[in-house]
């Protein structure tokens, strides 16, 4: 690191990965850096890049730069003094672990890597003294971990909407009555959706963030596939019209909250109530809602996707490691983790099934033989001769529904049954 004549520090930085997000960086780097020098006294060069294509065209702000292949000459070169990774995977591990042995510090955008490295990861780094910031791998341009980093109160309770693409579907769903495959295919003709959108859809990237966050958040590390994800692929847009009926909205939700005996983390599509902050959350941005135990409740809000807005989170990032300011992360102690299927909470339960007048007396009347509370009722006319039933029940069990929803599955009419989580 070098100090020019005016005061401002020099930073030569390495960048593995020139997509979308990294075409982003460079980008927003050249456009700022007058603001970025008067502001806090930095300048970022970059001298080398790290990708898979020679030949791929990587915009109009790479002159100057070295491009490699292998991401292991990125962080070796004696250039380097920051390393950046934006290209994504498990296969970026050793690189940004090279980097840390090394003491040169790390931005990345890897939520999927540090998701499920973060304990290694976290150890390397405070064993060698070197900060690393994944700002960008939990919700774009979003402040939340760098705001997370510097809390003195202590979260209780997050609920968080990070995946634009999922929160972009369901917003069609919603207002356009897509089904979910053209809902889909509208998101990627936008560039809102990967080519194979299962990682979003299923909620796996979701879970990936919530990994992260809760850390960050509440202290604790529960891996991805320790905690039930459950995506959006079983929502038909008829659910949306039945939930909005008895006052609520759907929405994909990651979510943790501590316990006296634990934690409880899940990643599911919830009904939130049309006065919920995270109700009115629409198209491709995130959200994310923290209940706090001095200061009360607090929300982040902002672009979930693109890469401008992922570019923001990476720059500050590099900012804060360049002035030192980047808080390290505490040492990843694995969650006490609760089984939510024990948990109680208030259910939407949604019945499609062949019109039949007496169908809706029917199922309440075995709900009501079965223990469970109706305490709202909507209906939604379906195609084909088909209706949907919506109930929302009172508060119990996921374990002890599962068997109603069973029984209510071996009735000759009924086609589907969908059960919801209710939050509030």
């Amino acid at each position: 690191m070098t100090t020019t004549k005016q005061g401002v520090r020099r930073v030569r930085f390495g960048m593995i990965g020139c997509g979308e997000v990294g075409q982003g960086v460079l980008t927003l780097l050249a456009a700022q850096a007058a603001d970025l020098a008067e502001r806090f006294g930095v300048a970022f060069e970059p001298v080398v890049v790290a990708v898979r294509n020679l030949d791929r065209d990587r915009g109009s702000h790479v002159q100057g730069i070295d491009f490699v292949t292998d991401p292991l000459l990125v962080v070796h070169d004696p250039r380097v003094e920051l390393v950046v990774e934006v290209a994504g995977g498990l296969a970026m591990g050793p690189a940004l672990e090279a980097a840390l042995t090394a003491r040169k510090p790390v931005v990345t955008a890897n939520k999927a890597l540090v998701a499920a490295q973060l304990g290694e990861l976290i150890a390397l780094s405070r064993s060698t003294g070197t900060p690393i910031g994944c700002e960008a791998a939990v919700a774009a341009a979003l402040p939340i971990l760098r705001s997370l980093g510097r809390r003195v109160d202590r979260v209780q309770r997050l609920l968080a909407i990070v995946n634009g693409t999922s929160n972009f579907v369901l917003t069609r769903m919603e207002q356009d009555e897509l089904e979910l495959p053209r809902a889909v295919a509208m998101a990627q003709k936008l560039g809102l959706a990967e080519a194979d959108p299962a990682a979003d859809i299923d909620g796996h990237d979701a879970a990936a963030k919530l990994s992260i966050l809760a850390h960050r958040s509440l202290g604790i590390w529960a891996k991805p596939g320790s905690f039930p994800v459950m995506g959006i692929r079983d929502l038909l847009p008829a659910d949306f019209d039945l939930a909005d009926a008895m006052g609520h909205r759907i929405r994909h939700i990651a979510h943790a909250e501590l316990l006296n005996d634990g934690v409880r983390l899940g990643v599911e599509p919830l009904l939130l109530p049309n006065w919920h902050l995270l109700a009115g959350v629409e198209e491709e941005y995130n959200a994310v809602y923290l209940c706090c135990k001095f200061a009360g409740d607090l929300s982040f809000f902002g672009k979930g996707a693109g890469g401008l807005p992922t570019a923001t989170a990476v720059v500050g990032d590099m900012v804060d490691l360049a002035l030192g300011t980047s808080s390290f992360w505490p040492a990843a102690v694995p969650a006490q983790l609760l089984d939510p299927a024990l948990c109680d909470r208030r259910h939407y339960l949604r019945v499609t099934a062949h019109r039949h007048t007496g169908l809706a007396r029917r199922i309440e009347g075995l709900l009501r033989k079965a223990g469970h509370t109706v305490q709202d009722r909507a209906t939604c006319v379906g195609k084909k001769d088909s209706i949907h039933l919506g109930f929302l029940l009172a508060p119990c069990s996921d374990v002890r529904l599962a068997p109603v929803r069973e029984l209510l599955l071996e009735l000759g009419r009924v086609r589907a049954v969908l059960t919801l989580g209710i939050t509030e």
